[in-house]
């Protein structure tokens, strides 16, 4: 029998949409900037977008990863990424019986005119771990706040690259593609 978990967290950039949108799609600055929560991510197959008319770097990444519970617990997790609407991406993590479902959506937000960042989470555990599921659900909230204030860096290092007229290569787009 299996538990489903679901819970929402919204976090807000005063950073550039566009630029925003194009770090949630890279799949390369998780190994360098997100050592804490992350120990390596493989790249096992991308399907790249060919409709340059249309903003997204690729359609979908299947990798393996080894993540970082509380910073020293590793699991190593299959994961499927797939960028579904505009601005919107799947992504799928298995590891033995559990399932991680997260749906970001990234829009502006006219009030606070920042840009905001919406995760939607379902987790499938067995049932048996229904006791410990606040404790996952904290460890999920840990791991993504600590992501979105590294990726809050990273955002400020490309604007500042950006606005000197330096535009940052996706090495990670090439490594498959040969």
């Amino acid at each position: 029998m299996i538990y489903e978990i679901k819970f929402e967290a919204k976090h807000f950039t005063e950073f550039d949409f566009n630029n925003t949108w194009i770090i949630a799609q890279d799949m390369e600055h998780i190994d360098h900037l997100h050592k804490k929560t992350n120990e390596l991510i493989k790249l096992n197959e991308i399907n790249f977008n060919k409709d340059l008319q249309i903003n997204k770097l690729y359609n979908y990444i299947n990798y393996t990863a080894i993540r970082k519970i509380f910073y020293f617990f590793k699991i190593k997790i299959n994961g499927y990424r797939k960028i579904i609407h505009d601005y919107e991406i799947l992504q799928t993590e298995k590891f033995l019986f559990f399932e991680i479902n997260l749906i970001s959506k990234y829009s502006f937000d006219d009030e606070s005119k920042k840009t905001c960042i919406h995760d939607i989470f379902c987790i499938k555990i067995p049932i048996f771990f229904y006791p410990f599921k606040k404790i996952l659900e904290l460890a999920v909230r840990k791991h993504i706040k600590s992501q979105f204030l590294e990726d809050e860096f990273y955002r400020k290092r490309l604007k500042e690259l950006n606005d000197r007229g330096i535009k940052k290569k996706y090495i990670f787009l090439t490594k498959l593609n040969g």
